[in-house]
C-alpha cells in the first residue's frame, strides 16, 4: 500500500476545520491544529508533505508566521494559504506560497490541487 500524503490543516473556524479534515480524510493522512502555536508543535514532531494555513490566525501570529516555520523546518513541504479576503496577486506572490486559495471552497476541488501540487513537486 501507498503511502497517503500528510496534510497540517491549521483552521481557528471549528467546524470549517473538522469538515475540511474529515474530507481531506478520504484522500490524505489530514492533522490539524487550531494555531500557530498547536502547528508549531506539530510540525516540530512530524513529517508533512503539504501546510494547509489559513492566513488570518488568532493570537500574535498567523499564517505567513507559520509558513516560515514550514519552510525553516520541512523546506519541501509545498504551502498553501487559505483567505477569506480577496488577494490581489501582487499580495499572493508576496506571500511566497504554492497557492493561495480562496474561501469558501469546494473540498473536493481542494483535494485536486493538492494532488496537482504534490505530482509536480
Amino acid at each position: 500500500m501507498t503511502k497517503r500524503p500528510k496534510i497540517l490543516l491549521v483552521e481557528d473556524d471549528p467546524f470549517l476545520r473538522e469538515v475540511t479534515q474529515t474530507l481531506l480524510g478520504k484522500y490524505f493522512e489530514v492533522v490539524s491544529a487550531a494555531s500557530v502555536t498547536d502547528a508549531t508543535s506539530q510540525i516540530a514532531a512530524q513529517h508533512f508533505d503539504v501546510l494547509l494555513t489559513d492566513l488570518h490566525l488568532p493570537g500574535a501570529e498567523d499564517g505567513l508566521a507559520l509558513m516560515n516555520v514550514m519552510r525553516q523546518a520541512q523546506p519541501k513541504a509545498i504551502t498553501l494559504v487559505v483567505s477569506g479576503s480577496e488577494m490581489n496577486p501582487e499580495l499572493a506572490g508576496a506571500l511566497q506560497a504554492d497557492a493561495v486559495i480562496q474561501k469558501p471552497y469546494e473540498v473536493e476541488e481542494l483535494a485536486d490541487r493538492i494532488r496537482q501540487y504534490l505530482q509536480a513537486s
